[in-house]
């Protein structure tokens, strides 16, 4: 996902939906920027996840310095399990 079009899923969630919550977290290796807002499902979570490039060398885990890949995923709150649970962002981003 490239940096454009996650500024335009931002400005998206942020003029439709009513945000709860908006925060960073590190990751080892990477960060995840993520928002928490109500939506068509009710409570949501909506995580853009980057990472280094992974270049797998001889069955170690090594990560290229410069290249990186970010990707989406999507969250409802499930009250039964008071827990996440995975969602298709194909219906959310219409």
């Amino acid at each position: 996902m490239t940096n454009e079009k996650w500024q335009e899923v931002r400005a998206l969630l942020e003029s439709k939906f009513i945000i709860e919550e908006h925060g960073e977290e590190d990751l080892n290796p990477g960060r995840v920027e993520f928002y928490v807002f109500t939506g068509p499902y009710g409570k949501m979570k909506l995580e853009r996840i980057t990472k280094p490039k992974r270049l797998d060398q001889a069955g170690e885990k090594e990560y290229s310095t410069d290249e990186e890949v970010s990707f989406m995923k999507g969250y409802r709150w499930n009250e039964d399990v008071a827990a996440w649970s995975n969602l298709d962002l194909a219906d959310l981003l219409k």
